[in-house]
């Protein structure tokens, strides 16, 4: 990413003068320096990753061919099934090496079969540049001592691992953040912060949005508000910007003190929230004109700065596609997820309307295009950051128990209490004819059952918060016009 590739080009970076190069590219700029570097990315993954070679060869494309980024549209997307699955890992590896894996990552898939996903030294040393932006621009750890408190699960999920590498190069940089890593547990994230959080300037809490938010009731009731300013580093799930407006309000900060990234273990990290990021998503959330005009639909989507060289999105069929310079690099990438791309130039009319102060704000990379990002359709919900993916549902609404009384329609969606607590609501349409005036108590002991012997993510989040984590039910009757109306389908969202 501009010039950066190894640990000793970051730690000898001046992050300044690369903001200042980045300010000055227009949106023009940003789409041709993207492209060249995904086609480059492509040529040479041709010719030094065995699987992309075959892939390519069993597709029909003549490498050669593809030399603009006209041409690389037309190369074949890869996906889970086609490439990932169809290949061993070593040979999705920059020359069949796995030893080029500085840290290997773990996601799980809608099986419950891991995934796993090698990160390069890099690709951490290109995203240490972002961290940095988010960490000194974002929170003012360029000055005094920050204490980082990393709140994401520590096995071999990404988020945490993630951090830490990150935090370390900033400290090798001169950033006085001192990190500690309590993982996704919260008696001892919150004794630490009674204990550490006194002796320093601020701190940072890295985490998913429903563990950070329980986490800071906790401290609160504890300790009463924050005395020293707190930072928050969100990741994992999105969240309401009424969410946003809580926490923060908590910690006594403004909208900007809770900075979200998009990053995952196939892909890295990808994206982060600036000010002026912040501002937009805010302004489509109050206002649905905007949101109809910015993306054709009434659903508020994650919007995040990306930089182009680091990671270059694409939109084919409403999908995003991904390529990216990793250890085992990713080319025409579909992540599965659906959204596209906003140049910067597109949300100048938006912040002038809704927030003038920061219409030419957002540090000095406000050229930088977003992506905006609404997920995996309708295929799943989060709970404390578990993936809980439609199929499970399914499993049970065909227990013997269940299946005679429902039609086998279902929306599943992550909800949230008074308190903004997180909870799983399901919504059942009753069969046709059926009688039942409430939920029938063993529905959420089979369904919790479920979830726990087919996710090892929910069976952690169980563990930690017990009944909270127990799915909540709503009954339909059958064709309600509202939620399961005869005339389309819908079974999930």
């Amino acid at each position: 990413m501009d010039g950066i590739s190894t640990a000793a080009d970051y730690l000898s970076a001046n992050v300044t003068e690369l903001e200042q190069r980045w300010a000055a590219r227009s949106d023009e700029e940003w789409e041709r320096a993207g492209a060249a570097a995904a086609v480059r990315l492509f040529r040479q993954a041709a010719s030094r990753v065995p699987a992309y070679a075959s892939f390519l060869c069993d597709h029909g494309v003549d490498v050669a061919s593809i030399q603009t980024p006209a041409d690389f549209v037309l190369v074949p997307a890869t996906t889970k099934s086609t490439y990932v699955d169809a290949y061993p890992l070593c040979s999705r590896m920059w020359d069949g090496d796995v030893g080029m894996a500085a840290l290997v990552h773990a996601s799980s898939g809608t099986t419950g079969e891991p995934y796993y996903w090698p990160c390069g030294t890099e690709e951490l040393a290109r995203s240490a540049v972002l961290y940095e932006l988010v960490f000194t621009r974002g929170y003012g750890c360029g000055s005094g001592r920050s204490l980082l408190l990393v709140c994401f699960g520590m096995g071999t999920w990404v988020a945490g691992s993630y951090t830490v590498a990150a935090a370390t190069l900033l400290r090798h940089k001169g950033v006085r953040v001192t990190t500690v890593t309590p993982g996704y547990n919260k008696a001892e994230s919150l004794a630490l912060l009674l204990r550490l959080a006194p002796e320093f300037d601020r701190v940072v809490i890295a985490g998913i949005p429903s563990f950070v938010k329980d986490l800071l009731d906790v401290w609160c009731a504890a300790a009463g508000p924050p005395k020293i300013p707190v930072k928050l580093f969100l990741a994992g799930e999105g969240f309401p910007e009424t969410w946003r407006s809580y926490v923060c309000d908590r910690i006594r900060g403004g909208p900007e003190a809770a900075v979200s990234i998009l990053g995952s273990a196939d892909a890295g990290l990808l994206g982060f929230e600036t000010p002026r990021s912040i501002a937009l998503r805010r302004a489509v959330a109050a206002d649905g004109g905007v949101r109809s005009r910015l993306f054709s639909q009434d659903r508020v989507p994650a919007l995040l700065n990306f930089v182009p060289t680091h990671r270059y999105f694409e939109s084919a069929e409403g999908r995003l596609l991904l390529t990216a310079d990793r250890a085992a690099p990713l080319i025409r990438y579909d992540t599965s997820d659906y959204g596209g791309v906003l140049p910067s130039s597109a949300i100048d009319e938006v912040l002038g309307i809704h927030d003038p102060g920061l219409a030419a704000e957002g540090w000095q990379c406000r050229s930088l295009p977003l992506v905006y990002v609404f997920g995996r359709g309708r295929m799943s919900a989060v709970l404390y950051g578990a993936n809980i993916p439609a199929e499970y549902v399914q499993e049970f609404l065909v227990h013997p128990q269940v299946a005679p009384l429902v039609s086998g329609r279902f929306v599943l969606e992550t909800t949230y209490s008074e308190t903004f607590t997180e909870q799983l609501s399901v919504r059942v349409e009753l069969a046709d004819g059926a009688a039942v005036e409430t939920v029938p108590a063993a529905w959420a002991g089979l369904l919790t059952d479920t979830l726990r012997r087919r996710s090892t993510e929910y069976t952690n989040v169980w563990q930690e918060y017990g009944e909270a984590a127990t799915p909540v039910f709503t009954l339909h009757r059958y064709g309600d016009p509202e939620h399961f109306p005869t005339t389309r389908v819908r079974k999930f969202s």
